[in-house]
């Protein structure tokens, strides 16, 4: 029996070897040209001659000059938005072409109604302040009441238009006025009881009802003129008396001085007397 020498096993071995890696080979070999196939896909040539670098220089220019027309179309627009502007916001009136300000106005209506006009405001925020302190209310329902009151005594809403135009007021302005009356009503007359709302009924009865009228058919009625006449009666030294109380500046009537820390010297008085007030 002969022998194998070494060398000759050894490259028996070896064979399974080289034939799994021709395989191999063979298969990568394949792939290649799918592979080539792929990329030439993702990588398209490009022709620069089909170009006109001539035609991108005029569309350049073409986008130039419609950015310039663009920008005078915007700048007329704003002129023409100013020019509105000094007529309809800061003009009151153009006559023949003449502007009359809002400022020229509001100096014409300070000379006519100014003094008047401040203090209808400062009386209005001393009503505002003193109800909120005694957490004192009036709700829509209650203006919408009144108005309706109003509209059934003219006869309709059309003569209850014409009368607030007749006295310069608006349905809105009135509403507004009509609730601060409410609230001072509520602060200066105290509710009346049965007996007080009777006895005023009998006291004025000649006056404001008929001699067939009852009381408990006019009770309503009764307690909105009692209120109206109490009102009448005291609402001007209570106001007066809540102002004297009120710490008020009037720069309308006063004339008005700036002085070193006087807003701080004002605060440092007011707590002292504070403290003096609650020994």
């Amino acid at each position: 029996m002969a022998r194998t020498s070494p060398k000759t096993a050894k490259s028996r071995t070896s064979k399974p070897k080289s034939t799994r890696a021709n395989t191999q080979e063979s298969k990568s070999a394949k792939a290649t040209p799918e592979t080539n196939r792929k990329m030439s896909l993702k990588m398209p040539k490009i022709n620069l001659k089909g170009i006109n670098l001539r035609s991108i220089k005029e569309n350049k220019k073409l986008l130039k000059t419609l950015g310039w027309v663009l920008v005078v179309i915007a700048a007329f627009v704003l002129v023409d938005y100013f020019v509105q502007y000094l007529n309809n916001g800061y003009s009151i009136a153009v006559v023949n072409g003449e502007r009359i300000s809002h400022r020229e106005y509001a100096q014409r209506l300070e000379e006519v109604a100014g003094e008047k006009t401040a203090q209808n405001l400062i009386d209005t925020a001393v009503i505002e302040q003193e109800a909120a302190k005694e957490k004192i209310t009036v709700d829509d329902n209650e203006v919408d009441d009144f108005v309706q009151k109003a509209i059934d005594e003219l006869g309709s809403e059309q003569a209850y238009k014409d009368a607030l135009e007749a006295n310069g007021l608006t349905d809105e302005i009135y509403r507004r006025d009509l609730k601060v009356r409410l609230l001072a009503q509520k602060l200066v007359v105290d509710k009346p009881d049965e007996k007080t709302l009777k006895d005023f009924f009998t006291q004025y009865k000649a006056v404001y009802f008929s001699d067939s009228d009852k009381y408990d058919d006019v009770k309503t009625d009764v307690e909105q003129l009692y209120y109206n006449q109490q009102f009448n009666e005291n609402y001007q030294s209570w106001l007066d008396e809540k102002e004297t109380d009120a710490v008020i500046q009037n720069n309308y009537e006063d004339n008005v001085k700036y002085a070193f820390l006087k807003v701080t010297r004002n605060i440092v008085q007011n707590l002292f007397d504070d403290l003096k007030s609650k020994k």
